[in-house]
């Protein structure tokens, strides 16, 4: 059944993401990246269950995901903001601006060094959420779940419902804590999606989950520059580099958000009914694919 593999998809997310808490002692870009990315795909793949596991065990579930992932997002933040200032240096040719960017630079290196001493010292409680996540997928391993494939559709029906709400808010008042709301809801759902995607092993994802990871990376980037200005303000005294350079990302994210908002009525425009419809079909072609799977692998 489509259920038990995504179940087991989720699994296997949940022990990468647990060895990567577990194994990084010295924070590396690349380790932080597939850990966070397999927590997010894991959320996404538990959001689809959620009406076949049950609430508690959902919330449980995405509740240990979530303070997990939050371990690595210091480390995260710092990480983008250094190359987010990187790649400015490169486009802003105003000299003040530059200037303050290299004054943001020097502090948010110093800050990263402290970062990572501080991560390096949440050794055990990073254990204790690899082991949380671990007994959760062994609990719910063990159990017996019938005529599962409605509760994917109802699912994802849930995720999209909250994402396009999250669109509708974001459209009235374009601030950043909902366009940080909008991005996390379309991520979820993108990653639901593309959860469904690999255990009917079809080989390009549908149009809808194009646009929603299209509409995740530039509300990515508008969050990245939201948070460098954040970063400015923060240091302060940076005097007409620091004008210059508000300016420059005010304008930078105004463009990001007139882009991403073109996308996501893309997403999020479509009748309600014809999503349903298209929902039920993506779980029908995966049952399908999983049944065709089973019947051609040898009887043990």
């Amino acid at each position: 059944m489509v259920f038990h593999a995504i179940l087991q998809a989720i699994e296997e997310e949940v022990r990468q993401a647990s060895l990567g808490l577990v194994m990084a002692r010295q924070p590396r870009a690349e380790t932080v990246h597939a850990a966070r990315k397999a927590l997010k795909n894991a959320r996404g793949g538990v959001g689809l269950l959620r009406y076949g596991l049950g609430e508690s065990a959902h919330d449980g579930a995405n509740r240990a995901m979530r303070d997990a992932a939050r371990l690595f997002a210091g480390i995260r933040d710092d990480e983008v903001l250094i190359r987010t200032l990187e790649d400015i240096r490169e486009a802003v040719n105003d000299p003040a601006a530059r200037r303050a960017l290299d004054a943001l630079m020097l502090r948010s290196r110093r800050d990263s060094k402290s970062r990572q001493i501080e991560f390096q010292a949440t050794r055990l409680q990073r254990q204790n959420h690899a082991r949380a996540m671990l007994i959760w997928c062994d609990q719910v391993g063990q159990c017996s779940q019938e005529g599962s494939d409605q509760a994917l559709v109802r699912g994802l029906r849930r995720s999209y419902a909250k994402a396009r709400g999250a669109f509708r808010t974001a459209r009235a008042l374009p601030a950043t804590e909902a366009l940080h709301e909008l991005r996390k809801s379309s991520r979820r759902l993108a990653a639901s999606l593309e959860m469904i995607r690999s255990v009917s092993h079809r080989r390009s994802p549908s149009d809808l989950q194009k646009r929603l990871e299209a509409l995740v990376e530039c509300l990515g980037v508008d969050h990245d520059l939201a948070l460098l200005a954040e970063r400015a303000e923060q240091i302060g005294q940076l005097g007409e580099g620091g004008q210059s350079l508000g300016a420059w990302l005010a304008r930078r994210r105004r463009n990001l958000q007139q882009r991403a908002m073109k996308l996501a009525r893309k997403a999020f425009f479509a009748p309600a009914g014809e999503k349903i419809k298209s929902f039920e079909e993506t779980v029908a072609r995966a049952a399908r694919a999983s049944s065709a799977r089973i019947a051609k692998s040898p009887i043990q």
